[in-house]
């Protein structure tokens, strides 16, 4: 199976040298595969698509200052990685041909909290609108930049991914389904594993719970200005 570039959490290489083998290629397509599976599994349990990709994308304006993107972290250090445009209504909803040079905001008058998908206007505020915002930008993490890179695939995500990866090699070597068992008091229930705990434990801390967090903080600032 050829690896889904797309969405792999690491490459073929470096999940050859967790795994310990690197010194032949007639496991590559097993590997492969086990890497997508892993990858779709991280994507699954924490509600996001984890590797970079870009975005073009059309929000309702809610009148405040901010707006969370769907996806994050935001890959953003010019204004050719990341364009805001807003205008206060929509001639036609079938393209995005309202939203013209005169339409974007400045990218001097952007502040983009990359971590946590928000975007703020400076001075301003997003109108209120239906579909009124479109946000063109970059998210996710890279498997082949740099570790020094803001945007590199944190260590405890790429561990979790190699985890699961050298998990189903090994269960597809040994041509098992590796089991556990808990007891109770009318005797015990057998339970497939699918990822290691360690690798269920790391994704986590990755799962996105902003729309709950921001919702409670509008509603905070909101109480405060009554």
């Amino acid at each position: 199976m050829a690896l889904d570039t797309n969405n792999a959490l690491t490459t073929l290489a470096k999940a050859k040298q967790y795994i310990g083998s690197t010194g032949t290629t007639d496991f590559d397509s097993r590997i492969e595969s086990a890497i997508n599976s892993a990858s779709h599994r991280a994507n699954s349990h924490t509600g996001r698509l984890l590797k970079k990709r870009s975005y073009d994308e059309i929000y309702n304006g809610d009148g405040s200052q901010r707006l969370l993107t769907k996806n994050y972290p935001i890959v953003e250090s010019s204004s050719s990685q990341i364009q805001v445009y807003v205008v206060g209504a929509r001639d036609s909803f079938a393209s995005s041909t309202d939203f013209d040079s005169d339409s974007q905001v400045a990218y001097s008058d952007i502040f983009v909290n990359s971590e946590r998908g928000e975007i703020r206007l400076k001075d301003n505020d997003f109108m209120k609108g239906t579909e009124n915002i479109r946000v063109v930008y970059s998210a996710g993490y890279s498997t082949t930049n740099a570790t020094t890179a803001s945007d590199h695939i944190p260590a405890d995500l790429q561990d979790a991914v190699h985890e699961t990866v050298a998990f189903q090699f090994e269960k597809q070597r040994q041509r098992a389904w590796l089991t556990r068992s808990v007891a109770h008091d009318d005797g015990s229930v057998n339970f497939y594993d699918t990822m290691p705990q360690m690798a269920w434990s790391a994704l986590d801390s990755y799962k996105d719970y902003r729309g709950y967090i921001y919702r409670r903080r509008i509603s905070k600032e909101n109480k405060q200005t009554c």
